[in-house]
């Protein structure tokens, strides 16, 4: 069995090569391995939407699966964004882009919490 970082760094490898297809192999295999790879997927969207015949519908999927296992990759949110506009899909972009507004002020957010409670922990052992 072929170890999952030795696979995603080959599909790497391929795309920069520019075998797009080779590298989507890679990718699949990777999924298959682990189907909670936001990194797979989004790499795998990016070799779709690369290939000299772009497969925009499966960039797409590829891209907002990445999304949907880890809602701050805000890349994956662009790739979308850039797609759909490319297509002249504007009402899907603003979709994805509001997506991605949300998710980022919630990163804020969270971020917030997580300092208020580091605060918070401080401030208590001085009581």
């Amino acid at each position: 069995m072929e170890n999952l970082d030795y696979l995603f760094e080959k599909g790497l490898a391929l795309s920069e090569q520019c075998l797009y297809d080779d590298a989507i192999e890679c990718y699949e295999k990777v999924i298959e391995l682990n189907p909670e790879s936001d990194n797979a997927y989004y790499n795998m969207g990016l070799a779709y939407y690369q290939k000299s015949n772009p497969e925009y519908d499966n960039a797409i999927m590829c891209f907002e699966k990445a999304i949907e296992i880890e809602p701050y990759k805000f890349e994956s949110y662009d790739k979308c964004i850039e797609i759909y506009k490319s297509l002249g899909l504007n009402e899907n972009a603003k979709r994805i882009e509001g997506l991605r507004n949300i998710a980022y002020h919630s990163s804020l957010i969270e971020k917030s919490l997580e300092t208020i409670k580091v605060s918070m922990k401080t401030v208590c052992r001085f009581i």
